[in-house]
């Protein structure tokens, strides 16, 4: 007896918990119906769609599916409208499935709506395959503007000049550039002339580069004439003198193309002309030390090429232009400076060091590292300059962000018979076809 009670009780408790269930569900399909009818309203009343469209996925949220006809009319005609096609169809063909009756004027019209619905799913469809289209062309063309913009990057790359440091042109188009501590030299067009390998220094001044394989006491001189665009190694030490192991100070070349430098084991400097590349002789003779004591310039002279000054003995160290005469002591030592105009002497080591080549009526002397100028009577006068400089052309030396260097003619980058216009216009000549 007592197990049929409790058989009751759990057959009224499952009872009760389905009729539970079946109002739960009742519910759910009668908030859904609110929603709907207040869809239709909002499209009778306010022939707002997207709010119908709200209040349609909120009734959507309360039922499996679309389960009848005028749910799923409804929904095509708002999808419709507001440019939801696939949407539209997709419940179009609900409609259809669930709706019995056929040739009615319901059904009818919604065959009129789904033949609209498929005008405006083909042109979409139609429009997004040509903006797909032209989504993929767009690409292709970026791709193909990528691909010209990385060849001119790296094409204005090749055409960059690695430098540490490049001069000013000279107004012969010139310049001196340094490369990892070596000098050379390059047209304004980027061509080089001398390569920056061999040279550890250089001197300029009127418009010839003097390259120096060491900074001092070089053994090698290389001179590119920029005046005529021609370089050439300078005469030997062994045709100077055999005892000479190095070229010594070197001077700043003149105008009239004199270089001076001061060789070791000699009792005279190297005079060169860099324009016929020959050493400049002087030899003194008994005529000219007799007219120089006569004029007192010098006290004495002897037959092998000594002169007395001041109470000492001195060799005869040639002629560096304009009268003025090195003076040397025994064992090569360079002594003083004679100024044959009026007899005045300049003491090496401390008036000056060194006296470069005379040439309009000055010469360069040197003291250390410093400059100055001297006249003929050996007394200091304006600073000269360098009438090589001041260069007229065309061409723009720009620095990039690597360090290396570009030159620019007109806009146009350059280098030697190579040339890359503006990015733009590279692109530019690629494209307008």
């Amino acid at each position: 007896m007592l197990k049929k009670v409790s058989s009751m009780k759990k057959i009224i408790v499952l009872l009760a918990f389905l009729c539970s269930f079946s109002g739960y569900s009742q519910t759910n399909d009668e908030i859904a119906g609110v929603y709907l009818k207040r869809a239709r309203l909002a499209i009778e009343e306010s022939i707002d769609f997207r709010e119908a469209k709200v209040l349609f996925e909120k009734a959507l949220k309360y039922i499996d599916s679309v389960k009848t006809p005028d749910m799923a009319k409804l929904g095509a005609r708002i999808y419709f409208e507001i440019g939801e096609y696939r949407t539209a169809k997709t419940l179009s063909k609900k409609y259809f499935q669930l709706y019995k009756k056929r040739k009615n004027e319901q059904y009818l019209e919604q065959v009129e709506l789904a033949v609209l619905i498929n005008d405006e799913l083909d042109k979409l469809v139609a429009e997004e395959k040509r903006l797909e289209r032209e989504r993929i062309l767009k690409e292709k063309y970026s791709k193909y503007i990528d691909s010209l913009e990385n060849v001119w990057v790296k094409r204005a790359e090749e055409l960059s000049f690695k430098a540490d440091t490049i001069y000013e042109f000279n107004k012969n188009g010139i310049a001196l550039y340094s490369k990892n501590g070596k000098f050379g030299a390059l047209s304004d067009v980027g061509e080089i002339l001398v390569s920056a390998n061999d040279y550890e220094d250089v001197v300029s001044f009127s418009g010839y580069f003097i390259f120096k394989d060491k900074v001092k006491d070089p053994t090698q001189l290389y001179c590119y004439d920029t005046n005529v665009k021609k370089g050439f190694e300078i005469v030997e030490l062994v045709e100077f003198n055999t005892l000479s192991t190095h070229y010594g100070e070197v001077l700043l070349p003149r105008e009239n193309g004199y270089l001076v430098t001061y060789p070791n084991n000699a009792y005279e400097p190297l005079v060169i002309n860099l324009n016929t590349q020959e050493i400049v002789s002087f030899t003194a003779d008994k005529e000219l030390f007799k007219k120089f004591r006569k004029a007192d310039v010098i006290d004495n002279y002897n037959s092998d090429g000594e002169i007395k000054k001041e109470k000492t003995w001195y060799a005869f160290g040639g002629h560096l232009g304009g009268g003025v005469h090195p003076l040397y002591l025994p064992e090569f030592k360079l002594n003083a400076f004679l100024f044959s105009i009026d007899g005045s002497m300049k003491k090496f080591g401390v008036d000056y060091d060194y006296l470069g080549a005379f040439h309009q009526n000055t010469l360069q002397a040197k003291k250390g590292e410093a400059t100055v100028w001297l006249n003929q009577k050996g007394m200091e006068v304006e600073p000269l300059q360098d009438n090589a400089m001041g260069y007229e052309g065309i061409s723009i030396v720009k620095r990039r962000k690597d360090g290396n260097f570009q030159i620019f003619q007109n806009g146009i980058m350059i280098l030697g018979e190579q040339r890359l216009e503006k990015m733009q216009d590279f692109i530019r000549k690629f494209t307008d076809k």
